[in-house]
């Protein structure tokens, strides 16, 4: 079903305010499609296979060209040489990292890649992004480029392919790769307030000495109306200040440490942008 549904878009921003008031902050406003369990050994996370190879190049040129049509047309707007804040903290991070971003759009990891790759490099720049099991196993030629763009799936229940993702966020961060995670773990349709993190993010941050890269999307009104009879969002995105695990602390405190700091910055970003305090509905 399309994003922009209507039915769809009033349907979920009236669970968003229902979930905010019960304080479900990391539970989904939609209900995924049925899929089928992944089994680790039949996925090439680490693409050493040439028909893998093959596939990521053109998901990636094939989805980069799409992305850069909605953006041309203002189904999604955002310019990555206009509304880009604070580039200058990418500066000296040349090794691996996790990237945190507020999930708040169905493309806003594309927006991540066109950001980063300013500084990272037009070509040969990739930004890997961790999904749900079932994102990764979703049908059609959404499903294709779920599987296909640099993604490693991870799941609530299947722990085999947990232990399998894992190894492969360790292979990449060690050979220098950005990781997109989204930490707060669903995706809140043009919800605009940070919303609590799960630890997962900073644990592979901390186990893998490598530094977060706070990122957060914030929104303002267009003056043009989408498909669903709202106002189109301008997005912006916000590069904050890296932060760095405290070698002195141990995985486990490192973790919590890494997860209260992001939510410092997100929170400041949030406050500073909009203007007014963080308060939740209750």
């Amino acid at each position: 079903m399309d994003y922009r549904d209507s039915q769809r878009r009033i349907q979920t921003e009236n669970k968003i305010k229902e979930y905010e008031q019960l304080g479900l902050f990391n539970d989904d406003v939609e209900e995924d499609p049925p899929y089928d369990t992944l089994d680790p050994k039949k996925i090439d996370l680490y693409n050493k296979k040439i028909f893998s190879k093959v596939k990521q190049f053109f998901s990636n040129r094939i989805a980069r060209a799409y992305i850069n049509r909605e953006i041309k047309k203002k189904v999604l707007i955002f310019d990555s040489k206009c509304d880009v804040q604070g580039m200058q903290n990418l500066i000296g991070v040349n090794g691996g990292a996790i990237v945190t971003l507020n999930h708040v759009h169905p493309y806003d990891h594309f927006l991540a890649y066109l950001a980063f790759r300013r500084q990272f490099g037009y070509f040969k720049f990739r930004l890997f992004k961790v999904i749900k099991e079932s994102n990764y196993t979703y049908p059609g030629w959404i499903g294709v480029f779920m599987r296909n763009c640099n993604t490693i799936p991870v799941s609530e229940t299947n722990i085999q392919l947990n232990k399998h993702s894992f190894d492969a966020v360790q292979y990449w961060l060690k050979r220098g790769k950005k990781i997109c995670i989204f930490a707060e773990s669903s995706l809140w349709h043009h919800y605009k307030k940070p919303r609590p993190t799960k630890l997962g993010a900073f644990v592979l941050a901390a186990k893998n000495s490598v530094p977060v890269i706070p990122c957060f999307l914030t929104m303002s009104d267009s003056d043009l109306v989408g498909k669903d009879g709202l106002i189109v969002q301008k997005f912006k995105f916000h590069i904050m200040p890296v932060i760095y695990p405290d070698k002195s602390l141990s995985v486990k405190a490192n973790s919590v440490y890494l997860q209260e700091q992001n939510a410092k910055a997100w929170q400041k970003c949030y406050e500073v942008e909009y203007e007014k305090p963080l308060e939740y509905e209750k």
